[in-house]
């Protein structure tokens, strides 16, 4: 179990720029910072930081324990970046985009990935993903939770819930659908000295107050059920990986309508429905 209930949240969100016509520019080589050496936003505040990351704009937030200043801390980079581009350059919202092939010809626009991530529900390593078109690129918005664990295992099941909480409510309330093709499949997940990064949520709740708020929330609830000693059970196990890597939004609202107090209903519902 958890030897705590409390928790802290921080985050390294990526964004896409833009140009004034739509189309999409490489963040290389305008606002410095690499993942071995990010760049300080403030230099009396080192726990802001902002990086490039093939063309998207990366940056890492410090961890707070307190709801009401996790939105603050997510949008303060982000108006920091959008300082540096200037006004011809606005922020995508969008987690998936295809880049024109001039904006792919830097080197650093051909890296993928640093380290290996892995599965909670398989206990392996994610394979490294391949996309079949070479323009498309994808930016997420792990979130990293600080929180103690008894044993190695809680790391898994902190996963699950958070799956069962979070990754289920990002397929209704994430309309961004093209990142599932590289990232974002249920279990994707980081151990940290700290706790954990949970790499299944794409960027889409770093724009908005109320989906950030939600996220605590519902990170909250994750951290509750495991301390609470709860279970996630094989059979809705399946029911959560499945409607996560699908995009199953009917069995998500299923899911969401029955939280904790589950039942085998589901699997009869999705077997009628495929039937």
């Amino acid at each position: 179990m958890l030897l705590s209930n409390k928790f802290s949240i921080g985050a390294d969100p990526e964004f896409f720029i833009q140009n004034q016509d739509g189309s999409y520019k490489s963040i290389i080589g305008m606002i410095g910072g690499t993942k071995d050496c990010p760049k300080f936003i403030d230099e009396t505040n080192k726990g802001f930081a902002i990086q490039e990351d093939n063309v998207a704009a990366e940056y890492n937030i410090p961890p707070t324990y307190k709801k009401d200043h996790l939105f603050k801390n997510i949008q303060y980079p982000m108006k920091a970046i959008q300082a540096m581009i200037g006004t011809d350059f606005t922020i995508s919202k969008e987690s998936a985009s295809f880049f024109p092939e001039e904006e792919l010809q830097h080197p650093l626009a051909q890296v993928f990935g640093c380290e290996p991530d892995f599965n909670a529900w398989t206990l392996t390593e994610n394979p490294k993903p391949e996309s079949v078109d070479k323009t498309l690129r994808t930016a997420g918005g792990h979130i990293h939770v600080g929180v103690e664990f008894e044993t190695p295992y809680d790391q898994i099941e902190l996963i699950k819930a958070m799956d069962m909480y979070l990754g289920v409510w990002s397929v209704i309330a994430d309309q961004g659908h093209l990142r599932k093709q590289l990232y974002g499949k249920a279990g994707a997940f980081r151990p940290k000295p700290y706790g954990v990064e949970y790499r299944v949520l794409s960027n889409f709740w770093i724009f908005d107050k109320e989906k950030t708020n939600t996220v605590w929330n519902l990170t909250e609830r994750a951290v509750e059920h495991v301390y609470s000693k709860k279970k996630i059970d094989n059979e809705l196990g399946q029911a959560i990986v499945n409607c996560i890597n699908l995009g199953d939004t009917r069995v998500a609202s299923i899911i969401q309508s029955n939280w904790i107090q589950w039942h085998s209903r589901l699997y009869r519902i999705g077997r009628v429905a495929d039937a």
